[in-house]
């Protein structure tokens, strides 16, 4: 078919139900993130964006009430954490980790624990690299971000201690990404885990010029 990016030429596509699952909570992740935006900085943007995708919510919570109540009891559990401008980093990103273990959960079978662990650690390490990256930004505007205080008590060791919390996180989520048994896009995935979710980080120290600090990515399996 042809798509909007690409409309003069047409590709093969694939269907199947795992496709379909990931775009459904695609969808039901950005509802929330506008409506999360709009509640805390008015963006109007958001409000009218989630507003378009209400209807597509409405069902796909429909098809996956537990999941989606699991999503939404912690994503209140976070509000009510950052509300209260709670400093402990394991309590806020485990809010996350809790949301991403419910998604990477597609269905109660044999590899649920794994790729539950998997959602969990993935889903920290995605909370705390985005609290790293809007810690600087967050302070000027006097927002909210457990890691301004941490980055007070740490000084010039803070980033060496941050580095250290990402390696846990990952080191963990790739472990239990080990045990699966995938032979298929093996290559693309082992990419994600082993190197491309550090891009992120990396750009983040390259924009500080912090070079006192590796930006090497780590072989977890040796970890």
């Amino acid at each position: 078919c042809r798509c909007v990016a690409h409309p003069k030429k047409k590709h093969r596509y694939v269907i199947s139900e795992y496709i379909d699952y990931a775009a459904d909570m695609n969808v039901l992740m950005t509802y929330y993130k506008c409506m999360d935006d709009w509640n805390d900085e008015k963006k109007f943007l958001k409000v009218v964006y989630g507003k378009l995708l209400k209807k597509k919510e409405k069902s796909i919570a429909l098809r996956y009430e537990e999941k989606t109540n699991i999503i939404l009891e912690n994503l209140a559990g976070l509000y009510m954490a950052e509300k209260a401008q709670s400093q402990d980093l394991d309590e806020v990103s485990g809010y996350f980790g809790k949301i991403c273990e419910a998604i990477f959960e597609y269905k109660n079978d044999e590899w649920s624990e794994i790729l539950k662990k998997i959602g969990f650690y993935l889903g920290k390490f995605i909370y705390l690299l985005d609290a790293y990256e809007d810690m600087n930004e967050d302070e000027k505007k006097d927002c909210y971000n457990p890691l301004i205080r941490l980055k007070e008590q740490k000084r010039e060791k803070f980033d060496d201690y941050m580095h250290d919390i990402f390696v846990m996180m990952m080191s963990k989520a790739g472990r239990a990404y080990d045990r699966l048994p995938i032979v298929e896009n093996s290559g693309i995935l082992d990419n994600i885990i082993y190197s491309g979710v550090w891009q992120k980080y990396n750009r983040i120290l390259s924009a500080a010029d912090k070079d006192n600090l590796k930006t090497d990515n780590p072989d977890w399996r040796k970890i």
